[in-house]
């Protein structure tokens, strides 16, 4: 996935297949209800460089355990795309394109890249003139098919505001952001299974800090003021088929 730049091609597969995962939102809420929203993705491909290289000396119809050197050669490719993909050029073509895409009330503040080896880690900043804008930002994804969107470009389609009385509801239902690419996967030879077990160590956190009194939530935790929600790969995928509230919910006093 191309998008915000979140992921170059090489460290797509690697999304899926190897090490570190993780996905940290937070919303920042003023009292006026507006605001800021922050997503950040990392992603560490460090483990994919091995099966990357066995993939391509396969299909290079080579046999065995791919080498040292095949291993490092890969390593080198991938790091060599990366530093491509996510560029300054790059980044500012994705930039014009988010704020060319973004509704009415919500701007872009940010985006920032940075990588370290094969770890990339990707930042986007909103802002916002009310909170229920958040849902609509719709990041079309680069050379996209008509309706193709990428699986991260709706950072906060699920969130839902409802005006109680004298309280407001935020409700929010994460889904598995890697849910298609491993739909996908399924059908490469080899992969599925890899998709399967790497998917295991993905992390999710999401935040929410606001200057109002809270009358009910269900977080996490609550660190300093701020609601707190983590959540596993296992979590992700039991909530996709839950019948019970909203797996992120808080009501605020107005």
């Amino acid at each position: 996935m191309k998008t915000l730049r979140l992921v170059a091609p090489a460290t797509a597969v690697a999304l899926l297949l190897g090490g570190c995962f993780d996905i940290h939102q937070k919303i920042q809420l003023e009292k006026d209800l507006s605001g800021q929203a922050t997503m950040t993705v990392t992603i560490d491909a460090e483990p994919f460089a091995a099966i990357m290289a066995g993939m391509k000396k396969q299909m290079s119809g080579g046999q065995g355990e791919p080498t040292a050197e095949e291993i490092e050669a890969v390593r080198k490719e991938m790091m060599e795309k990366q530093k491509e993909e996510n560029s300054e050029e790059k980044l500012a073509a994705d930039r014009k394109r988010i704020e060319d895409s973004l509704p009415e009330g919500v701007t872009l503040v940010d985006l920032q890249a940075k990588s370290e080896g094969l770890e990339v880690e990707m930042t986007i900043t909103f802002a916002f003139d009310h909170v229920s804008k958040l849902s609509q930002i719709q990041v079309p994804k680069e050379n996209a098919g008509p309706g193709e969107m990428d699986p991260l470009s709706n950072p906060f389609a699920q969130l839902r505001f409802a005006a109680e009385g004298e309280t407001f509801v935020l409700y929010y239902e994460p889904s598995n952001p890697a849910e298609e690419q491993e739909k996908q996967a399924e059908q490469m030879e080899g992969v599925g299974e890899a998709v399967e077990n790497a998917m295991q160590n993905m992390k999710y956190r999401f935040e929410i800090a606001a200057p109002f009194e809270v009358v009910e939530q269900n977080a996490t935790e609550v660190v300093e003021g701020t609601l707190v929600w983590t959540f596993g790969y296992e979590d992700l995928e039991k909530m996709k088929d839950s019948k019970e509230s909203p797996a992120i919910q808080v009501r605020f006093k107005k």
